[in-house]
């Protein structure tokens, strides 16, 4: 197996043990271990957004990503060989589905599922959808009222960007809020 297979087994291992023994940073991520006296939504939308962040690094691959993980996709851009990735709405489902959470797979149908968050309301777990200059529909992964989770375009990996920044604060189109209780999402 190549380095970079190894490696990303690795970092996939170092995550999960630091989620199991408490707390751990990740480059713009904290993850906290959960307390019984949080609110179960706060709960799902950091497992949401600690799914997304142990995905840090996976290659951007259209089409690709299901409730399991990445996969190789449509075989269009970003995914070649054995190349496996996510596209946005891809990781969307993997993200939910480790919630608990089942979504439809296109950004389209996302952007249709729980309810409706204003910018100011953004909570860790949040779909948050943008319209960029080289995708008509985007979405990503609130971590908190700044920051998001996404699988970028092709060339891309699974990353941390800003809210604030171009090209997405632009572009910014809404967010839609999918743990329990917030409307209707459903529940596999």
């Amino acid at each position: 197996m190549s380095h970079w297979h190894w490696a990303g087994r690795f970092r996939h291992l170092l995550v999960a043990l630091a989620l199991a023994v408490g707390a751990v940073g990740l480059p713009g991520v904290i993850f906290v271990a959960s307390s019984q006296s949080a609110a179960a939504a706060t709960n799902q939308g950091q497992a949401i957004v600690n799914a997304a962040a142990s995905q840090a690094g996976v290659h951007y691959c259209m089409g690709g990503g299901n409730t399991s993980g990445p996969t190789h996709g449509s075989g269009g851009s970003g995914c070649g060989g054995n190349t496996v990735g996510f596209d946005c709405s891809g990781l969307v489902v993997y993200v939910a589905s480790a919630a608990g959470i089942r979504v439809p797979r296109t950004a389209q149908e996302q952007l249709q599922t729980g309810v409706s968050v204003r910018r100011q309301q953004l909570q860790a777990g949040d779909l948050v959808f943008m319209r960029l200059a080289h995708k008509e529909l985007h979405v990503g992964i609130a971590i908190d009222g700044e920051r998001f989770i996404h699988a970028p375009s092709a060339g891309g990996r699974v990353r941390i960007d800003s809210l604030d920044a171009a090209p997405y604060v632009n572009g910014f189109l809404g967010a839609r809020r999918i743990i329990d209780g917030a409307g209707d999402p459903q529940s596999p």
